[in-house]
């Protein structure tokens, strides 16, 4: 399992954006080097599965970002337990 601290940032100061690209590791020439590969496979099949279903793509990652926000920077415990449980019903 992954906890919260995977996900924060080694320090460097990257040009920050409003936009995620998970570019296809499969592809020659992708840049990606995030995570481990079969990470970064796992994360592009999920982006493309939910391109081509009725779910709202900005919205629902939006949503996340937000309840994250909460519980990390915020320090709203359960805000993410909120999100997941609001999300399911």
């Amino acid at each position: 399992m992954t906890g919260l601290d995977d996900y924060i940032g080694d320090g460097e100061n990257q040009q920050k954006q409003t936009h995620i690209t998970l570019s296809n590791p499969d592809h020659p020439e992708s840049e990606a080097g995030y995570a481990e590969e079969e990470r970064m496979k796992k994360h592009f099949r999920a982006a493309k599965s939910l391109k081509n279903s009725p779910i709202d793509r900005k919205k629902i990652v939006g949503d996340f970002l937000v309840a994250v926000d909460k519980e990390v920077v915020q320090n709203k415990e359960g805000a993410i337990e909120e999100f997941l449980e609001a999300s399911s019903g």
